[in-house]
């Protein structure tokens, strides 16, 4: 497989496991906290409907879509430059 495919498909896979995660442990942590496990998501929103937006507590297109989305965008963007790194330094790779 070419190098650039593998290492794109990497990124997606890497991104998307990262980003699930996270979402899942943010959701817990804020039940933990009290307060509505969509929060975390809704308040990543915020850089389009402002800092109230934090203080979503139901699930919308508005807020959760647009959280989840910038959430895994983040995820994949970040998981790039380390399957990069990791293309060139095989030895890195756990599997």
């Amino acid at each position: 497989m070419n190098g650039l495919l593998k290492t794109g498909l990497s990124t997606g896979v890497t991104g998307t496991v990262a980003s699930f995660v996270t979402a899942a442990v943010l959701a817990l942590l804020a039940k933990a906290e009290g307060t509505s496990a969509l929060q975390p998501t809704n308040a990543t929103s915020h850089w389009l409907h402002g800092d109230k937006s934090g203080g979503v507590r139901k699930a919308d297109l508005e807020h959760t879509a647009v959280g989840f989305g910038t959430h895994h965008a983040s995820a994949i963007f970040w998981a790039a430059p380390f399957e990069a790194w990791l293309a060139r330094n095989p030895r890195g790779r756990l599997y």
